[in-house]
């Protein structure tokens, strides 16, 4: 999801030069400290934090992110936010062994603490959280994590809408000494840049004429939502050859007026009834409407939509389906619209109660939705019940098996609110019901198997976090198996980015830990760094002792004797996996098996009880004599003059 976000506020990046520049001035002039930036909406401060993002994070900072956007549900929760932050950060201070909290509170503690902790001189720590004002606001505050002051080579970069000088409540607890970076107006000379940008000659020229890029200064104010709509309107007209001067005569000077103004040239140049049902109702819809859905809704055919003039395409996309270019511009539409706004709203949610005629994936995906805002309680219980409802659902979505269990939850919240405890409690049990017949139906492996890794991924994410970690190492182990070692290390990560928990050694689910261990070995050769990070986080040394031997009965010699190292507790355990790990490179033909010996040998070495001296050495010796070791027989004479001196409490150090 950074990708997207980054990659979707980057294509065209113009005109923040000073802003990046503050930024970078804010880490060299200070040992630490938090900075605000500011903007209202449209001014591009993602834009401006993402670029930022993608100069400067390979350029000697460490920059921890988290990008809270309404776009993606996994991003706008403050839970969310603490856990991404977190798991960055313990790379960052090499703090590997550390298990993710799971309750909320306890993840903002466990920032707090560690963030007591200076950042590295040679590479310091940078937090960069954007639009805080985008957290779900069902959710608790995102309150700042962190110790007051910072400690040096630590810095905070948060973003969040907001008029220059005003103090919304999300940012309440933010503010400090440091002065805010607010995004305002475009400079002119990135208007010039702008119009270069075109690729259109005539606007090229116009770069160049001072009162032209003033006048267009002047009427947009140097607000980039703005100059996106009229640049592009210049480019037709360009295109047309006609007179880029007349479009700015009557251009007027606010966005909201030029919206209104392009509003009512639409009235006069699309007078068609569809067209203008269209604009309605993607002004209210809750997501993109399918090509079918706008022909069912509207009335236009197929030709119309492939017909439909730029005056009414330029301010939406029409792939993968219909929406609105940028949520201001339906709040804009919206509010010219009036009581027809409302009329469209109702119409979709006549539409998405017959979802069974038109099978259409909107309806599925926020009918629901659609009747909560609605608080049309009764309606929102019946579809939440309704058995075919649901297998449509996952009939519709293969991929998103975690999507038909949102109408209960909507359903849930729903009964919450209208405090109705039978209801609640009938749709808890059937939550349960459904995410079991979700998960009895297809496994992540037959998912695999039929071809639909990200269904495969979402399958496995609905299982508690034990079975969890198991079916993500068994899809690796499939993927490497079949040669795709690219998806098996992505399946990897995903498991490595999951609030992982130390595995029990409760008998009752103690195969977990152990499957985790037999799974885990087959799937190392795939990213080792992933795998020995996974291992510290999942297994006590006992599990880490089972790791090893199940390492080097895959020929994995290398990754046992350095997992061993990572047995901290118990010597006799590290000196009996050692001995075994030996045994197997004897049996496979491994020569180095007398380097395993003498480490063990070594670790002996530093133990103080001679009465362990005596048992160890003792084991070693006879390891050695078992897998035929030529030095065996000398050993053994040293053992038996070992034994000697300890029975006179003397010390023997073995050279």
């Amino acid at each position: 999801m950074r990708k997207a976000i980054v990659s979707e506020h980057t294509q065209l990046f113009i005109g923040r030069s000073k802003e990046i520049e503050k930024l970078d001035n804010f880490l060299a002039d200070n040992s630490s400290g938090v900075l605000l930036v500011t903007a209202s909406a449209g001014f591009g401060k993602t834009s401006l934090l993402a670029s930022w993002w993608k100069i400067r994070h390979k350029q000697g900072y460490f920059i921890a992110h988290h990008f809270f956007s309404q776009r993606y549900d996994r991003t706008r929760s403050a839970k969310s936010a603490y856990g991404n932050l977190l798991q960055q950060i313990y790379t960052y201070y090499e703090r590997y062994y550390e298990q993710i909290p799971n309750e909320i509170n306890e993840l903002r503690q466990a920032l707090y603490n560690i963030l007591r902790e200076p950042g590295k001189e040679e590479k310091p720590l940078v937090i960069l959280i954007d639009a805080l004002d985008e957290l779900d606001k069902t959710d608790i505050p995102f309150s700042p994590p962190f110790p007051t002051p910072l400690p040096p080579n630590v810095f905070v970069i948060a973003s969040a809408r907001a008029s220059e000088g005003e103090k919304p409540e999300y940012l309440s607890g933010w503010t400090n000494d440091i002065e805010p970076i607010h995004l305002d107006r475009l400079p002119r000379c990135a208007i010039a840049d702008w119009l270069l940008e075109t690729g259109e000659d005539h606007l090229m020229l116009c770069s160049q004429d001072e009162d032209f890029v003033s006048s267009l200064d002047a009427i947009t104010q140097g607000f980039p939502l703005y100059l996106r709509y009229l640049i592009d309107e210049l480019i037709q007209v360009t295109k047309q050859g006609e007179d880029v001067q007349a479009v700015l005569s009557v251009s007027p000077p606010k966005f909201k007026d030029y919206v209104k103004q392009q509003f009512k040239l639409l009235a006069k140049e699309v007078n068609s009834r569809e067209m203008q049902e269209l604009f309605v109702l993607l002004s209210v819809a809750l997501g993109g409407l399918s090509k079918k859905d706008v022909v069912e809704l509207t009335g236009l055919t197929v030709w119309n939509l492939q017909a439909l003039p730029w005056q009414v395409t330029r301010w939406f996309s029409v792939e993968p389906s219909y929406t609105f270019a940028h949520p201001l511009l339906a709040q804009e539409f919206q509010s010219l619209l009036g009581g027809e706004a409302q009329q469209a709203r109702d119409k979709l949610i006549e539409y998405c109660a017959r979802w069974q005629k038109y099978s259409s994936p909107y309806a599925l995906r926020h009918y629901a939705e659609h009747l909560s805002e609605a608080k049309q309680w009764e309606a929102l219980y019946a579809i939440a019940r309704n058995e075919d409802f649901y297998s449509h659902s996952i009939k519709q979505f293969p991929d998103e098996p975690d999507l038909p269990l949102k109408t209960v939850q909507t359903a849930l919240l729903a009964a919450a609110e209208e405090d109705k405890a039978g209801e609640m409690a009938e749709f808890m049990l059937l939550h349960a019901r459904q995410l079991l017949q979700t998960t009895a139906q297809d496994s992540p492996l037959d998912a695999l198997r039929k071809g639909s890794l990200e269904r495969a991924w979402r399958l496995t994410d609905l299982y508690e976090i034990e079975r969890r970690i198991l079916w993500y190492l068994l899809l690796a182990w499939e993927l490497k198996y079949t040669g795709r070692f690219e998806d098996a290390e992505e399946t990897l990560k995903r498991l490595q980015q999951q609030e992982l928990p130390r595995l029990s050694t409760n008998q009752a689910i103690e195969w977990h830990s152990e499957s985790a261990a037999y799974l885990l070995a087959h799937v190392f050769e795939v990213s080792e760094d992933i795998c020995t990070t996974l291992e510290q986080k999942l297994f006590d040394d006992r599990y880490r002792c089972i790791l090893c031997g199940n390492l080097s009965n895959c020929g994995n010699f290398a990754a046992a004797l350095k997992t061993v190292q990572g047995v901290s507790s118990q010597i006799l355990w590290q000196v009996s996996v050692l001995l075994n790990i030996a045994k197997v490179q004897v049996q496979k033909g491994d020569r180095e098996y007398s380097a395993t010996f003498t480490n063990a040998l070594e670790i002996v070495k530093t133990l103080v009880s001679t009465s362990w001296w005596e048992i160890l050495i003792e084991e070693i010796a006879k390891a050695q004599i078992e897998v035929g070791d030529r030095a065996s027989y000398q050993f053994y004479m040293k053992l038996h003059r070992i034994k000697i001196m300890l029975r006179g409490d003397e010390l023997w150090h073995v050279n």
